[in-house]
C-alpha cells in the first residue's frame, strides 16, 4: 500500500511486475513515458484514489492487468486511444468506474470501450474472487487471505445471502472444497446447486433456505455441516444428493418443501437423541431407511406449527412408533411446556422418574394430562396454568417438588385431589386460584396436607389455612 502518489514516468521501465504485490495507491499513478507492454505487475492492484496515466508507452498493447482497480468517479484516466488491444476485463470493477478520459490533446468523450473489452480470459480462482466480490462483498484483499486455492480451503465464514445471486454465478464455487466458518446462500435465485460439487465440509452453519432449489445433487461431495443445515422453503423433490453427509451438529430444517416427498437422503446423517428437525407431517412417500444411522436416533420433531411428537415413522421407513410413558411425558413438555427434547433427556431419569429442573406448562387440556403418568419427582418449580383442566388427578403419582407449586390462573379446574401425594417442605411456596373454586381437594391424609404450605392467591400471599386446599 502507498498512502499518496507513485510516480514512474519519464523512465525505461519495460514491466511493472516489481509491484505485484502492490494494492492500494492513496493519489495518482503515473506510468506514462516508459516502454511498457503490459500491466501484468497490477493484478493485485484494487484501489486508485487520484488519476491513472498511462499514455507515451509506444509499445504498451495490453492494459488487461488494472481491470481489478476501483477508481473514483471523475477521477482522469490518461490513454493512448485505439492502441490497446487487450484491454480491461468489462465485468470487473476498473470497468465499473466513471473515468474523465483523456489523451494526449486532453479532455476526450468518456468512452469506456475504449479500455474495456473482454480482457485477458479469466482463471477459475479469478472467476470466484469476481463473483464472491460482487454477491458475498469479500474484497480482492480478503479473498486473496483466505482462499487457499491450491486446497480449496476458505478459511472463514461466507454470507452470499440477499445478493440475487443465480446459478450462473454459483457454478463458479467450484473450487471451493472446505469452508470453515459459516454459509449463507439463502434468499437468492437458485435453482441448483451444481456450483458446489466439490465442497465437503462447512465448518458452521449452512443456510440454502429461501430459494427455487429443485435438485441437491450439487452437495453430493458434502459430509459434514458444523452447525444448522436449513434447507427449508425450496422446490426439491428428493435429498438424494445428501447420501454422503453423515454429520450435522445443528438443526435440520427441511420443512416447507412442498415438492418434497423422498428424503431417503438422510439416511446416513448420525444424530443425537433430542436433536431437533423441522420436517412437513404432510406425508413423505419415501422415507429414510430405518436401518440407517438416521434412524437409530430420536430426533426432536417440529413442524410448521411447533413442536409435536417424536413420532419417528413420519421420517423412517418401517419405524414402529409405540410411544411408552416416558415418549408421552417427553412430547407434552415439548408441546405445552417449552422443553426440547434434548433438555428433557439430560434432565430426566426414566428409570427412576425424577425430573431435574424446572417445568412450567400452559395451555393444557384435561386430555393431555395422562401425558404426565411418568413424573415422580420435579427437583425445581413445577407450575400448571392459563389451562382449561377441570382435573390434576393424572398428577397422583406425583411425589415429591423441590421449590414452588403453582396451579394458578385454571379458570375450570375444580378437582385438586391428585396433587395428594406431593411431599414439600414446610415454608414452601404454593400458588392456587380463590379456594371455593376447588370442588374437591387433596386428601387430607396424605403427604401434600402435612406439608406446612406458604400459599399466594395469584401474586398475593393469603392465609396459609390448609384447609382451603385439603379435605377429610
Amino acid at each position: 500500500t502507498i498512502g499518496r502518489y507513485i510516480y514512474l514516468q519519464d523512465n525505461e521501465l519495460t514491466n511493472v511486475n516489481g509491484l505485484s504485490s502492490l494494492t492500494s495507491v492513496g493519489s495518482n499513478l503515473n506510468l506514462e513515458n516508459n516502454q511498457l507492454t503490459n500491466l501484468n505487475g497490477l493484478t493485485n492492484l484494487t484501489s486508485v484514489g487520484g488519476y491513472l496515466a498511462l499514455r507515451n508507452n509506444i509499445d504498451l498493447v495490453n492494459i488487461s492487468g488494472v481491470s481489478n482497480v476501483v477508481g473514483v468517479g471523475g477521477q482522469i484516466l490518461y490513454i493512448s486511444p485505439g492502441q490497446y488491444t487487450t484491454k480491461a476485463n468489462r465485468d470487473l470493477k476498473f470497468c465499473e468506474t466513471a473515468w474523465n478520459i483523456h489523451d494526449i490533446n486532453g479532455d476526450i468523450d468518456d468512452n469506456m470501450t475504449l479500455v474495456c473489452g473482454d480482457g485477458v480470459e479469466l482463471t477459475e480462482s479469478e472467476q470466484l474472487r469476481a463473483v464472491m466480490e460482487e454477491k458475498c462483498s469479500v474484497s480482492f484483499s480478503a479473498f486473496a487471505d483466505h482462499f487457499d486455492e491450491a486446497t480449496g480451503i476458505y478459511d472463514t465464514s461466507l454470507d452470499c445471502a440477499y445478493q440475487q445471486m443465480n446459478d450462473d454465478d454459483l457454478v463458479k464455487f467450484t473450487l471451493l472444497h472446505e469452508i470453515t466458518g459459516s454459509f449463507s446462500i439463502n434468499d437468492n435465485n437458485l435453482t441448483n446447486l451444481d456450483g458446489l460439487t466439490n465442497l465437503s465440509s462447512v465448518g458452521g452453519y449452512f443456510y440454502l433456505y429461501n430459494n427455487s432449489i429443485s435438485d441437491v445433487g450439487g452437495l453430493s461431495s458434502l459430509m459434514s455441516v458444523n452447525g444448522i443445515l436449513n434447507i427449508s422453503n425450496n422446490r426439491m423433490f428428493n435429498l438424494d444428493g445428501l447420501y454422503n453427509l453423515t454429520t450435522v451438529q445443528g438443526m435440520l430444517n427441511i420443512y416447507y418443501n412442498i415438492n418434497l416427498n423422498d428424503i431417503a437422503g438422510i439416511s446416513n446423517i448420525v444424530g443425537i437423541d433430542g436433536k431437533r428437525i423441522y420436517v412437513d407431517t404432510s406425508g413423505y412417500t419415501t422415507k429414510a431407511d430405518n436401518a440407517a444411522s438416521f434412524c437409530a436416533s430420536r430426533w426432536d420433531l417440529y413442524d410448521t406449527e411447533g413442536n409435536i411428537a417424536d413420532n419417528m415413522s413420519i421420517l423412517c421407513d418401517g419405524y414402529n412408533y409405540t410411544p411408552s410413558s416416558a415418549d408421552r411425558l417427553r412430547d407434552i413438555l415439548g408441546k405445552r411446556c417449552d422443553i426440547d427434547s434434548q433438555l428433557f433427556y439430560n434432565s430426566f431419569a426414566e428409570d427412576s422418574g425424577i425430573y431435574n429442573g424446572d417445568i412450567s406448562c400452559l395451555s393444557l387440556i384435561d386430555e393431555e394430562m395422562t401425558d404426565f403418568e411418568a413424573l415422580i419427582e420435579v427437583n425445581g418449580n413445577f407450575a400448571i396454568e392459563d389451562s382449561n383442566i377441570t382435573t390434576v388427578d393424572e398428577l397422583i403419582r406425583l411425589k415429591s417438588i423441590t421449590k414452588t407449586l403453582s396451579i394458578w390462573n385454571n379458570p375450570y379446574l375444580t378437582n385438586i385431589t391428585g396433587l395428594s401425594n406431593i411431599l414439600g417442605v414446610d415454608g414452601q411456596k404454593l400458588i392456587i386460584d380463590d379456594v371455593s373454586q376447588y370442588d374437591t381437594k387433596a386428601d387430607i391424609t396424605k403427604d401434600f396436607c402435612a406439608t406446612s404450605w406458604n400459599i399466594y392467591l395469584g401474586a398475593d400471599n393469603i392465609s396459609d389455612d390448609i384447609a382451603g386446599v385439603c379435605i377429610d
